[in-house]
């Protein structure tokens, strides 16, 4: 099971390591250009917790090692980007990650969800072809649309229990990690 987690606001810094140790190519097919480092840490700065959400999957070693932006700009559109590090790819997280991030704008009364994305991203385009975007080609970038199911009890409901399963996944695994720490042990005096 592939626990999605949304980052609480203190944990920004873990995005924006993820990001940054993504290699150029995988930068530029996230962003659609070229970004440098500082270019990376202005854009996590700039992130607003009123219209941006971010949902996240850790590696064993509990590091972010796939996330999905939410960033909702208004109740008719919310715009989601995924970035996946290379050795998580082709295991369906970003699928996984697509269908949170769709569960969270819907609950929230978004109409549409999109995705822009490099023409030449061939994991993008597939994921939009598999979720049935209707996908939009022009000068190179691609508008992939979708619109969000409507929020109901059942999806507030299961929005509510895959956030708490994965946040109990996440201090279980924290907490183990802690208690097994021998440099973190309690010696007697």
């Amino acid at each position: 099971m592939k626990h999605i987690r949304t980052l609480l606001p203190h944990e920004l810094p873990k995005y924006r390591e993820h990001l940054l140790r993504l290699n150029p190519e995988d930068r530029r097919l996230r962003f659609g250009y070229p970004i440098t480092d500082d270019g990376i840490r202005a854009f996590v700065d700039g992130l607003t917790w009123r219209k941006d959400r971010i949902l996240v999957h850790h590696s064993p070693a509990m590091r972010v090692v796939g996330a999905a932006h939410l960033a909702i700009e208004d109740r008719e559109t919310a715009e989601m980007a995924f970035s996946v590090e290379a050795p998580y790819r082709c295991q369906g997280l970003a699928r996984e990650l697509f269908r949170r991030g769709l569960l969270a704008a819907g609950n929230r009364n978004v109409r549409n969800v999109c995705l822009h994305f490099l023409a030449e991203n061939g994991s993008m385009r597939h994921l939009a072809r598999e979720t049935g975007m209707d996908i939009h080609l022009e000068s190179g970038e691609c508008e992939a649309i979708l619109a969000a199911p409507s929020a109901t009890p059942q999806s507030v409901f299961a929005e509510l229990t895959a956030e708490a399963q994965a946040q109990t996944d996440y201090l279980k695994r924290m907490n183990r990690r802690v208690m097994f720490r021998p440099s973190l042990a309690i010696r007697p005096a």
